[in-house]
């Protein structure tokens, strides 16, 4: 070590793992490595890197928790031979059960995908990329508490696998982790029969951004468009919008549909 370390930090860093009881967590599952673990959050959080071939030297200015300084090559080790699905898959199940509470909780659903050149790499298959390189990818989805941004659970999937298909799997996952009591806000992407039904099953509420070439979605702007634009009884005055709540059947029940209209970016819009 050097003869003066840098403790502000790692001092935060620690305090943060305690309070969160994700020290005690770590060390339950992985026993001496847990400490390792959060030696290599610690670096990521303070050197804002993931570059992992200065751990060495970094660690040597500032405080371990392990104890020792190890170097890449045993990080590499660590990830791709210690850290196994069932590790992963216990902590998320212990992090869960520390977050949830008998109220509901909203959460911000969404996925996205990363493209890769690596080998090896099983997830790793063709599909639909957002940005497409003509390269395989891999697809996380992932849920985040909509109040506090602390984030919940995550899923890898193959690259093929499209996002609607994911969201039924995710739901899962989240009944398996104790969420009795949801709330899932998600994209335009989402809206399908099979989703929504999937939700209502789950017995989960759910804030759904509509597309708008759906019938529906013509016939209750044409029904309602010009009545949401006058000032009368339409206007929210905290979000600088105008908007009302429509009862109507999608996919066999009855349900809220909210209509807003927002007249500068209609100006804006028209400009352009």
């Amino acid at each position: 070590f050097s003869d003066t370390l840098r403790i502000g930090c790692f001092l935060v860093v620690q305090k943060i793992f305690r309070d969160l009881q994700i020290e005690y967590v770590l060390l339950s599952i992985f026993g001496d490595l847990g400490s390792f673990i959060e030696d290599i959050v610690s670096y990521m959080i303070t050197n804002e890197s993931c570059t992992f071939q200065y751990y060495s030297n970094f660690m040597r200015n500032h405080p371990v928790m392990d104890k020792n300084i190890r170097d890449d090559t045993q990080i590499s080790r660590l990830l791709k031979y210690n850290i196994k699905e069932q590790d992963i898959n216990l902590f998320l199940r212990a992090w869960n059960q520390m977050n949830n509470t008998k109220e509901c909780i909203y959460v911000g659903y969404d996925s996205t995908n990363f493209n890769t050149n690596a080998y090896g790499i099983e997830l790793a298959d063709y599909g639909h990329p957002k940005v497409d390189e003509g390269l395989p990818q891999y697809n996380l989805a992932y849920a985040v508490n909509q109040k506090d941004s602390t984030p919940l659970f995550y899923e890898l999937y193959d690259g093929s696998v499209i996002d609607n298909t994911e969201l039924e799997i995710m739901l899962e996952e989240a009944k398996e982790y104790g969420h009795e009591k949801l709330g899932v806000l998600m994209d335009r992407g989402y809206i399908s029969e099979k989703n929504i039904k999937a939700l209502r099953t789950k017995g989960y509420e759910y804030i759904l951004m509509m597309k708008q070439n759906q019938r529906i979605c013509q016939e209750i702007i044409e029904e309602y468009g010009a009545a949401v634009q006058s000032l009368e009884g339409y206007y929210i005055g905290e979000h600088g919008v105008y908007g009302t709540t429509v009862k109507k059947q999608l996919y066999g029940q009855e349900t809220n549909i909210h209509v807003y209209y927002d007249d500068i970016r209609a100006s804006e819009e028209k400009v352009a």
